[in-house]
């Protein structure tokens, strides 16, 4: 099963500490043989730009506006990537 991810949108965040990341959320869709299923994914940037960290939620819908809705929702929110399955285990339970 292939994955692609689909750009969303970035957000920037700044720690207490003056340090800044910038989140970047993505669609991601797992080709099976019954049709696509999406999921979301987070990539955590530090200031010099390198990858910190990545999480990638399992596929959890057929359909993209869901996943689209919920990675919008996790982007307003600056949902990090360590945080990233617990809080789509509170959105979907």
């Amino acid at each position: 099963m292939a994955r692609k991810n689909e750009w969303l949108r970035n957000t920037v965040i700044n720690t207490d500490d003056g340090t800044r990341f910038t989140l970047k959320y993505y669609i991601s869709r797992t080709g099976t043989e019954n049709g696509p299923v999406f999921g979301v994914s987070v990539e955590k940037y530090a200031g010099d730009g390198a990858l910190a960290e990545s999480e990638t939620t399992p596929p959890f819908s057929e359909s993209r506006e869901e996943a689209a809705g919920l990675a919008a929702c996790f982007a307003r929110n600056s949902v990090t990537p360590c945080a990233l399955l617990e809080t789509l285990d509170e959105c979907i339970g």
